[in-house]
């Protein structure tokens, strides 16, 4: 009886710590899954800015030599730029708890969105 006992508990033991082992493997992937997503969202926003950054820088270039030649002033045409340029820097300025809390509900919401998935897979079964 107690030989049966002693080998139900060690089966026990050892089907326990593979639980839990493929528990661990599983947080894991799901950790490295969720910083993968967040990776590839920063990298895509990142390179996204990059392109705006040239679009814009080109734009404003042409804007500036317009004024330039509308003014008969190329140092007027882009002083006109560059209070343009300012005016979006103040605007940035004062929306930035604004600007800060979309960023992190959107990272958040990056985060979360397999939980959400997965929630609803198992909810609908």
């Amino acid at each position: 009886m107690e030989n049966t006992s002693g080998t139900i508990f060690s089966k026990l033991k050892e089907d326990l710590t593979a639980y839990l082992e493929l528990k661990l493997a599983y947080y894991k992937v799901c950790t490295l899954e969720q910083i993968s997503r967040v990776t590839a969202a920063l990298c895509y926003g990142l390179i996204g800015l990059f392109l705006f950054f040239f679009v814009n820088l080109f734009i404003f270039l042409a804007v500036g030599l317009y004024l330039g030649t509308l003014f008969n002033s190329l140092g007027l045409g882009f002083t006109c730029v560059a209070i343009i340029y300012l005016l979006a820097i103040l605007l940035v300025y004062l929306r930035k708890e604004g600007i800060k809390k979309f960023i992190e509900n959107r990272i958040i919401s990056l985060l979360t969105e397999e939980d959400n998935t997965n929630h609803e897979k198992t909810s609908n079964s």
